[in-house]
């Protein structure tokens, strides 16, 4: 198990997606506060 994800850190293919994939959710997920803020406002 260890050894086939030293593998996939070598291709550090699915890392990329992987993080890429949390900057998405962190920016969407600040879009939303972002959001419920103006909501607020008004």
């Amino acid at each position: 198990m260890i050894f086939e994800i030293n593998k996939i850190c070598e291709t550090r293919g699915i890392w990329d997606i992987f993080e890429l994939k949390m900057r998405l959710w962190r920016f969407s997920h600040f879009g939303d506060k972002i959001d419920t803020v103006k909501n607020k406002k008004r």
